[in-house]
């Protein structure tokens, strides 16, 4: 995939992770397509980011993962990146628009230092590890796109790891 010029969507783009892979894409030449939780904090992204679509999506919400896939791809994005989106949803994603050109790729990063690790959906945050860096991970993953990959993960070391090619 060129990523100059190509329409990508950002989940989670009001995040630590979401925010520094859209940071690289907007600095490789993208045009991102927008979707996070928070309306309020979207509108404030995306007055950095001129005329990119926007779609409000809770990530632990099927129906809204599926709605922001359809508004995304009503936009002329073609490709797919998530911060954490399942492999299962992933794999029904690409299998299902794959005639249409969209592509999507699994990100499992581990740990990263994103300030998620201290507030728990539910309960109480469970200890973590030191988490690595969320620049280090955009950056593999805007490559990853670059290369049609279909899984960036991290080694245990932190490092990031591209596996495979999209089907």
């Amino acid at each position: 995939m060129k990523i100059s010029d190509a329409c990508v969507p950002v989940a989670g783009a009001t995040g630590a992770l979401g925010g520094a892979f859209l940071a690289e894409l907007v600095d490789r030449g993208a045009r991102p397509a927008l979707a996070g939780r928070g309306a309020g904090r979207l509108r404030r992204v995306a007055r950095d980011c001129p005329g990119a679509p926007v779609v409000t999506c809770d990530a632990y919400a099927p129906d809204s993962r599926a709605r922001t896939a359809h508004d995304s791809a009503s936009e002329a994005a073609d490709h797919s990146a998530s911060e954490a989106a399942p492999s299962a949803w992933l794999r029904a994603v690409r299998r299902e628009k794959r005639s249409t050109g969209v592509r999507a790729l699994d990100i499992c990063p581990g740990p990263l230092e994103t300030g998620f690790a201290g507030r728990a959906v539910a309960g109480t945050a469970a200890p973590m590890p030191p988490g690595g860096d969320p620049r280090q991970v955009a950056g593999a993953v805007a490559d990853a796109l670059e290369t049609d990959a279909g899984l960036l993960r991290t080694d245990p070391d932190g490092t990031p790891a591209v596996e495979g090619r999209a089907r």
